[in-house]
């Protein structure tokens, strides 16, 4: 029994299960919460303000209260943009 977050599918359980199955196998969910959360819509107004959260104009406490977010929350989306946007441009 996986006790990781129900954020994603990269839980080691979950992994071990699909390379155990074999074509034919079928997969029965008890409880359809458990497959993960479905995530937040990204509040109006993120991109301009973690562009400037990322050119240390503001704060992430600052920019999470501007977009209703918790700090951790604001953090996590922001540095994942940055990271899709690096490797996107290289």
């Amino acid at each position: 029994m996986d006790k990781i977050s129900g954020k994603d599918f990269e839980r080691p359980q979950y992994r071990k299960m699909l390379r155990r199955m074999m074509s034919g196998d079928v997969l029965v969910i008890k409880s359809i919460d458990r497959l993960g959360r479905p995530p937040l819509p990204v509040p109006e107004g993120f991109e301009q303000v973690s562009d400037r959260w990322a050119k240390g104009e503001i704060s992430s406490r600052k920019a999470a209260l501007q977009l209703g977010l918790s700090q951790n929350t604001f953090l996590r989306r922001a540095r994942k943009r940055l990271y899709i946007d690096i490797n996107v441009k290289i």
